[in-house]
């Protein structure tokens, strides 16, 4: 045995027989009792301040009953990304931020992650429902999105529910991704930001973006661009996006919040020699934007009503590569509209907190391939949960939701959660 591994086993040992050591010094009962609660006082701190220290100062989530409530009473798997996170990781892309939390399986390709989707607990990405302010991004012809299309920069923090979320945001058998964007300063303050980084091959990420609140408009902006000529041929991007959220407070009780975001694309989709020395490339023009009016009705009593539209245009082309010329292999190309509306009330009585509300989404997508054609979908939801605090330290969480869907029929999804602190 070498000396490292001899030191390593006695460092554990010592570590692990300090506590009884400690306790075993003194005969006195009352001395080992209060011992043993020192330790379990030390054992909370230290967890509460692991807690706060991953999930931030005011550790708080919206995704798991959507509406915003303290980490520790969600029952679900549960993982957040913050913004600082995100810096410490020097990602660039949604995709290259998830690579790194347990349970998500990112399928990253080419630079920046950018042709990259993301499956949850070994479940496929179309199971996986990505949002985004609200806006589910999932398209109507795969259920899918690629989050390499998203950079970071405007993202407050990223929540992920591993496992079926059904009850609360419809069809998510392999879990929810939820991206929370940033808002400006508040009281009346007004920061910015520019920053670029460079690397090899033309590689390079450009920011810019500024916030801040005059009078009773608080309002965001941001910009990213990036930019590379790939690592491997036929894998060059760029990936220009741009977005902005605006909160106007009409009373100390009425508020509307506007955002919009676009992103355009032109990308290389790799070479595969596999496939019969196949390349291809695609152009994308991603836009979405919101309107929500947000109101206290009473103390207990608030309403939130919000409509959204999004509209996704992707042209793939593929090529066959020839010995004197290329060929058109394919041209596939997806143009979708959907536009949908939610309403959702939240009363809070003594011991509850009740979330009742319906989701409206109606798309259509035009698809021009080989299986092309129109494809819609009209989709109609009801649903209702509590979180429930009648027992002290005790947090149970049941679920209902109904959905329509025009393509699939009708389902139930109930839930029940438990979380004991």
């Amino acid at each position: 045995m070498s000396l490292k591994y001899f030191c390593t086993i006695i460092l554990c040992l010592m570590f692990s027989l300090f506590p009884v050591i400690l306790l075993a010094g003194d005969g006195d009962s009352e001395s080992m009792q209060n011992g043993k609660d020192e330790m379990l006082l030390a054992s909370k701190e230290n967890e509460e301040q692991l807690l706060y220290a991953y999930y931030g100062n005011d550790a708080t989530v919206i995704t798991s009953t959507r509406y915003l409530k303290p980490v520790s009473q969600v029952a679900e798997n549960m993982s957040v990304v913050t913004a600082d996170m995100i810096k410490q990781m020097n990602a660039h892309t949604v995709a290259e931020a998830l690579n790194v939390i347990t349970g998500v399986q990112v399928d990253e390709r080419l630079v920046f992650s950018n042709y990259s989707a993301a499956g949850i607990q070994g479940t496929g990405f179309g199971y996986v429902r990505i949002l985004i302010d609200g806006v589910t991004l999932n398209n109507l012809t795969s259920n899918g999105y690629l989050l390499g299309n998203l950079p970071v920069q405007y993202i407050e923090r990223i929540e992920i529910i591993k496992g079926p979320a059904s009850s609360s945001w419809g069809s998510s058998l392999g879990g929810v991704i939820n991206i929370v964007t940033k808002s400006g300063a508040p009281n009346n303050k007004i920061s910015g930001m520019l920053s670029s980084s460079y690397g090899e091959r033309g590689s390079g990420d450009y920011r810019g973006e500024a916030g801040g609140q005059v009078s009773k408009l608080n309002y965001y902006v941001s910009g990213t661009y990036l930019g590379s000529n790939g690592f491997t041929p036929y894998s060059a991007l760029t990936n220009s996006t741009f977005y902005t959220k605006e909160k106007l407070d009409l009373t100390d009780k009425v508020n509307i919040v506007y955002t919009l975001g676009y992103t355009n694309i032109e990308r290389g989709n790799g070479y595969y020699a596999i496939l019969g020395n196949i390349y291809g490339n695609s152009g994308l023009h991603d836009l979405f934007t919101t309107l929500t009016l947000n109101a206290s009705l009473t103390d207990q009593l608030s309403l939130s009503i919000g409509g959204r539209y999004i509209n996704i245009y992707e042209d793939d082309i593929y090529y066959r590569k020839g010995r004197t010329s290329d060929t058109l292999y394919q041209d596939q190309l997806d143009d979708e509209h959907s536009k949908g509306a939610t309403v959702t009330l939240t009363w809070r009585p003594e011991g509850h907190t009740i979330t009742l509300g319906s989701d409206y989404d109606d798309g259509k997508a035009t698809n021009l391939s080989v299986m092309g054609g129109d494809k819609t979908l009209t989709k109609t939801a009801f649903f209702v949960n509590d979180t429930v605090s009648l027992i002290k330290n005790v947090y149970i969480t049941p679920g209902l939701r109904f959905d329509e869907i025009s393509a699939n029929g009708n389902f139930l999804s109930p839930s029940l959660g438990i979380a004991y602190n």
